[in-house]
């Protein structure tokens, strides 16, 4: 099963000026969570 982070810190990641990519390595899940998570939250 895939690892996976709350959206919520992904979203805390966004505001904090985290790109997609940098939030994608640092948690080391996948660039298309990342991009689903935001879309989510908008």
């Amino acid at each position: 099963m895939a690892r996976k982070i709350p959206v919520k810190r992904v979203i805390q990641y966004r505001d904090q000026g985290f790109s997609r990519n940098m939030i994608a390595k640092t948690q080391k899940i996948g660039r298309s969570s990342v991009s689903d998570d935001f879309k989510r939250a908008d």
